[in-house]
């Protein structure tokens, strides 16, 4: 009995289990699960705040999945949300191993209105060719790109992280910033001219009900 509660309380973080479901078809079940959650929350908060986006990570297996966009224009419809409320997040890993096919799942997600995000940018399989070939909004940049420039002072850091941000922001994209944990970090992507950041500094992640009144909060301050 002890165990069996333990097992209750503990977290279960998404590297644990994700690769053990993407061996079996259970992945698009869950994908589809999320999405029905992300939305019905979009759809909440929307009654808060207006024009809210909602990002949603997606699995390689999900390119395949046919069911997958349908799934979603139905949840937009379901929910009354705009499309362009939904950004679709794919990480390197996935466009590299088939670029053609990636290329033309994400044309398509274009063309019925959704947005589309390249997560994880710099893990390793980085290249500004590819991107230039492929439609997106949004390129969200590894943390691996931010943590050094609170463990050294390297200018080498910062021009990198520069040119890479003034690259994608002349592609007409938004550039987005992830692992922002403290007040230096920030300061310094101000500097540079990034978009949008996100990381702990800002906020924690927070279940839903503790969300509404921290929007409502911000929303009376004036800093939404």
């Amino acid at each position: 009995r002890r165990q069996r509660q333990m097992c209750i309380r503990d977290s279960i973080y998404p590297d644990s289990f994700i690769p053990i479901l993407e061996e079996s078809e259970k992945i698009n079940q869950l994908g589809h699960w999320v999405a029905e959650n992300a939305l019905a929350h979009l759809a909440e908060l929307s009654g808060y705040v207006k024009n809210l986006r909602m990002a949603i990570n997606i699995s390689p297996r999900q390119l395949s999945d046919e069911t997958f966009v349908p799934h979603l224009v139905t949840l937009c419809e379901k929910y009354q949300l705009e499309r362009s409320q939904v950004e679709i997040e794919l990480t390197e890993g996935v466009l590299v191993n088939n670029i053609q096919a990636a290329k033309t799942w994400m044309d398509n997600i274009i063309s019925l209105g959704f947005r589309l995000a390249i997560d994880d940018f710099g893990t390793g399989y980085s290249s500004l060719n590819y991107l230039s070939h492929l439609p997106f909004h949004t390129v969200k940049l590894d943390r691996s790109f931010i943590k050094p420039l609170t463990e050294s002072e390297s200018e080498s850091d910062q021009g990198l992280l520069e040119g890479i941000i003034f690259m994608v922001q002349k592609m007409n994209c938004e550039v987005v910033a992830e692992g922002i944990e403290e007040s230096k970090q920030y300061l310094i992507l101000q500097h540079l001219k990034c978009h949008l950041v996100q990381g702990y500094l800002i906020q924690r992640p927070q279940q839903l009900v503790k969300l509404r009144p921290l929007m409502e909060n911000y929303l009376k301050i004036g800093c939404w």
